[in-house]
């Protein structure tokens, strides 16, 4: 009789050990699965692109195959222009309007694009120009390592990113030259991206650091 019931009890126990452990174990992966965030990466891309006097150039941000921005250096008969157009209506470029024309910035390392950036659009958003008058004008006139905040669609959420490039103009000629040297952009939609982060680690302190030692 006492036999019969220590092994009730026994196989009872194992029973609600063994429930006890497989609800334990499958909350536990949910909470796993539900705590992991989703992939978040800056993909940068180095490269020298000159962009010449009527040179165009298609600058695909996230390398996969479709055109996001078109650089243009058009080389008229008295004047020069270097701007940038937007390949779809929701692109958008880091900048300001003045008197209801779209001008890209053209800030250093350091400044954070994202959702609360100011951005402009058009078929052409102006960098600088040249012209008969022997001068160049615009927020991109004889810098080096500056950057074009870019905000760009992949399939319908929007993505944010940036070009960095170096741009002459010499006005005896209005001759204006542009070199990309590098690209890059944050694969998680809606996340804003420095300019001048790569990826690599380096932090917001240390790329305004190194702002400042350029200065």
């Amino acid at each position: 009789m006492g036999l019969r019931t220590n092994c009730t009890l026994n196989h009872r126990l194992e029973r609600s050990l063994l429930a006890y452990v497989n609800a334990a174990t499958a909350a536990g992966v949910g909470l796993m699965a539900l705590s992991q965030p989703a992939e978040a990466k800056i993909v940068y891309t180095a490269t020298h692109q000159v962009i010449g006097p009527n040179t165009t150039y298609q600058l695909d941000l996230n390398n996969d195959g479709k055109t996001d921005f078109t650089f243009q250096n058009l080389q008229l008969d008295s004047s020069e222009l270097l701007y940038l157009a937007s390949q779809a209506k929701q692109n958008g470029v880091y900048g300001f309007s003045f008197r209801s024309v779209p001008y890209a910035h053209a800030p250093k390392a350091g400044i954070r694009i994202g959702p609360n950036a100011r951005f402009v659009y058009g078929n052409r958003v102006f960098m600088i120009d040249g012209n008969a008058t022997q001068a160049c004008h615009g927020t991109w006139n004889n810098v080096k390592h500056r950057y074009l905040g870019l905000k760009f669609l992949v399939g319908q959420n929007a993505h944010y990113g940036w070009a960095r490039l170096n741009v002459t103009c010499e006005p005896s000629q209005f001759k204006i030259k542009a070199v990309l040297t590098g690209y890059a952009y944050q694969t998680k939609a809606n996340k804003a991206i420095v300019t001048g982060d790569t990826g690599a680690g380096a932090s917001l302190g240390r790329l305004a650091a190194g702002v400042a030692a350029g200065k």
